[in-house]
């Protein structure tokens, strides 16, 4: 019934990219501030974890209060991680969860009601949900996945209350002037082309200087740097369950 991304990728030997990207990764003010957006969110969650759309599950060592974090996906690499059927469907029990993480996968699933029908079943009364997906971002389908949606936050919250979940909070990551920077390193992600040595060093040292010309915004005017909810690169949703 739907595709779904993996959620991550470990890229380098023992470096997790997706958690700790390089000053001179093309995605780095992206993946910075939604580390640090996340970061909070995840010391709330408690008990029994279940990371839908786990990937190589890149964000797990965020979740420090959790009895047990277990993935599930259509490859897993972990025995103890679920395989989802052909449809996404868990094949888990219901109320089998005290909480749900979801990390850019919604903007992949064909029918989101059925993503958060699933893990309505799964999730214990009140139990937590925290899903990630983007706002701006190019279109990026994988090779077993399709790219389907973008969000609002207002989209975000109806399509919550639609599916028995009370929100909690919606965050823009990586907003205003930082959008701007980033998809302008984006545009030119040499993983979209191939390149020769001499074009990726000197691209990587562009994105450096990008990257470090975005940070520095952000300590010294903060309120320019990420305005409102103007252009967020993506979203942190946090919400409950309602009994």
């Amino acid at each position: 019934m739907f595709t779904m991304s993996r959620g991550g990728e470990m890229i380098g030997r023992g470096h997790n990219r997706r958690l700790y990207p390089r000053l001179f990764d093309c995605d780095y003010l992206h993946l910075s501030t939604l580390r640090e957006a996340v970061r909070p969110f995840a010391t709330q969650c408690r008990g029994q974890l279940l990371d839908y759309g786990c990937g190589s599950k890149p964000y797990r060592e965020l979740f420090t209060h959790t009895t047990s974090y277990t993935g599930a996906d259509f490859e897993v690499y972990d025995r103890h991680d679920m395989m989802l059927g052909a449809d996404g469907r868990l094949p888990c029990d219901d109320e089998s969860f005290d909480a749900i993480t979801s990390f850019q996968v919604l903007e992949h699933v064909k029918i989101p009601s059925f993503f958060l029908a699933e893990c309505c079943r799964v999730l214990r009364p009140g139990g937590l949900i925290l899903l990630t997906t983007h706002g701006m971002w190019p279109y990026h389908p994988g090779p077993h996945n399709d790219d389907f949606f973008r969000w609002t936050a207002s989209g975000l919250e109806i399509l919550m209350c639609e599916n028995s979940f009370t929100t909690i909070s919606i965050s823009g990551v990586c907003r205003g002037y930082l959008c701007l920077l980033q998809q302008l390193l984006v545009l030119h992600d040499p993983a979209r082309t191939k390149r020769s040595l001499a074009k990726r060093i000197v691209y990587a040292l562009y994105s450096g200087i990008v990257n470090l010309a975005g940070m520095v915004a952000f300590k010294i005017m903060p309120e320019m740097s990420q305005q409102g909810d103007i252009l967020p690169v993506c979203y942190v949703v946090v919400a409950r369950k309602t009994v």
